[in-house]
């Protein structure tokens, strides 16, 4: 079991370049295990280089570690293995492939008999029954939130022990907005899952979160209680805009 004040995720003095373009400066950020921490900021804060570079997709300095495991220099199929997975912005569910193939997809990193991933992905079915009613379908004719809904089953597939969300809501209709953010938090108080959501939408973030940080122009400009940040109109409008 997870020592609770042991940090899962472990993210110190991190920086993050494109080429010569150095977008992260130095950020250090934590989850600890059953946690729901939220990471807001403007467009171009490095919200989505943070998450990449925790993931292994952009090259990176610093220290990272995940249940203990320096994943600094860790490709992003070890990462996943390990149990960090991420679900990214714009979903990276697999157009031409059906429902069911995505599905099968998420398991990919795991060593598991074609029986027992149909018996986990029956339960997944059970849990999102329009992926059942799906399942023969190819991932492009869904509508954008049941291309989220897949993008998340998939990524459960995988067994997560942190859970990563690039704006989950990201083109989505408020109601299927709330659909999504309704999935997460049963994740979270039903099995216990630990969750780092990048969003926009930072009122219903803060709603589900324990903690969170504000990131501007690649730095922690703000962290602690969501509560505390919700409730604070003078952070709200400095950091956030509204």
């Amino acid at each position: 079991m997870s020592d609770p004040l042991v940090p899962l995720l472990d993210v110190d003095n991190l920086y993050a370049r494109y080429g010569q373009a150095r977008v992260l400066h130095g950020v250090s950020l934590t989850v600890l295990p059953g946690e729901v921490v939220v990471l807001l900021g403007a467009n171009g804060a490095g919200k989505t280089t943070l998450l990449r570079a925790i993931t292994g997709h952009v090259e990176r300095t610093g220290s990272i570690k995940f249940v203990g495991t320096d994943i600094t220099r860790a490709s992003p199929a070890t990462i996943v293995s390990l149990g960090l997975v991420q679900v990214p912005e714009g979903r990276g569910t697999f157009a031409d492939l059906t429902v069911q193939e995505n599905l099968r997809l998420g398991a990919y990193t795991r060593r598991v008999t074609a029986a027992a991933l149909a018996l986990e992905i029956s339960e997944i079915v059970e849990r999102y029954p329009i992926l059942g009613e799906r399942a023969g379908q190819r991932a492009g004719l869904l509508s954008g939130g049941e291309q989220q809904m897949l993008a998340i089953a998939r990524a459960l597939l995988a067994r997560p022990r942190l859970l990563v969300l690039d704006e989950p809501s990201l083109g989505l209709a408020p109601a299927m907005t709330r659909a999504v953010f309704d999935t997460l938090r049963e994740l979270h108080d039903e099995q216990g899952l630990s969750l780092l959501i990048v969003e926009q939408n930072a009122d219903l973030s803060l709603g589900i979160a324990d903690r969170a940080y504000v990131l501007e122009a690649g730095e922690i400009q703000v962290a602690g209680p969501a509560a505390a940040i919700r409730d604070d109109a003078g952070l709200r409008r400095a950091y956030l805009g509204y």
